[in-house]
């Protein structure tokens, strides 16, 4: 079973996203902000990410930059309510960009294909 981590700073749409991906038998673990991801990776690190790219403390660009330093392998989603931010999230090294909000089938097609290419 894949293990997702979703990096969010609002709780709703970590809740919003977990249910979709539960539901689908992955195994979900939540970060609130970018800080929080970096160590949620040396926990137990996942086999993809979906990081917002507003939230406090640290945003997604420096926790994709960082991620990307750290591991490189572990594919990474931008998801952004603001569509005009993810095409720098995507040159920064993310493999999708999600624009919020989004159905359950386009968040579920995001996650089967960058699980499938690692």
């Amino acid at each position: 079973m894949a293990r997702i981590l979703i990096v969010d700073d609002d709780k709703a749409v970590c809740l919003a996203m977990r249910v979709v991906l539960e539901q689908e038998g992955f195994e979900v673990a939540e970060a609130h902000n970018g800080d929080q991801a970096v160590e949620r990776i040396h926990e137990q690190p996942p086999n993809l990410i979906l990081c917002d790219i507003f939230m406090p403390k640290k945003d997604g660009f420096d926790t994709i930059r960082e991620l990307r330093r750290t591991v490189p392998k572990i594919p990474i989603i931008a998801v952004s309510g603001s569509g005009d931010v993810l095409q720098l999230a995507r040159k920064l090294g993310a493999v999708e960009v999600l624009y919020k909000p989004m159905s359950h089938a386009v968040l579920m097609g995001a996650v089967r294909r960058s699980i499938r290419a690692t």
